[in-house]
């Protein structure tokens, strides 16, 4: 999958080369998209300050994940419960990604959040 200035998301046919799905929703450039552990969805980002969900098999967009302000990256925990997006405002947003619920914030960084990744085992996060 792939985000761009042109505000879509791509779904790929990697070995192939071929789009599958072009995914329109978001009002400015796309910064980050990840898949769900389980392949069946995937979450991006955009600068128009939402993080969304797709549904990798149809294309079509699933919840809305209202952060506020741009963000620049995106990424699931390892069970797909929880999505983070960091954003330019130095933080991380957490969601349930079911009921769209904010679960937490974290502050630390003290310039935008640029890259987001779990530990695929434990309940570690990290972000740079």
């Amino acid at each position: 999958a792939s985000g761009s200035g042109d505000n879509a998301v791509r779904l790929w046919r990697a070995l192939q080369g071929s789009c599958e799905h072009v995914m329109a929703g978001h009002g400015d450039a796309v910064t980050g998209v990840c898949f769900e552990p389980n392949g069946k969805r995937l979450i991006s980002g955009s600068l128009d300050g939402t993080a969304r969900l797709w549904m990798c098999a149809s294309g079509k967009p699933g919840k809305e994940f209202k952060v506020g302000d741009p963000v620049t990256c995106v990424s699931f925990n390892p069970n797909g419960e929880i999505v983070v997006a960091g954003s330019q405002n130095k933080c991380i947003h957490a969601f349930n990604a079911h009921t769209n619920q904010k679960l937490f914030v974290c502050e630390g960084h003290t310039g935008s959040v640029h890259c987001l990744a779990f530990h695929p085992k434990t309940e570690w996060m990290v972000s740079g």
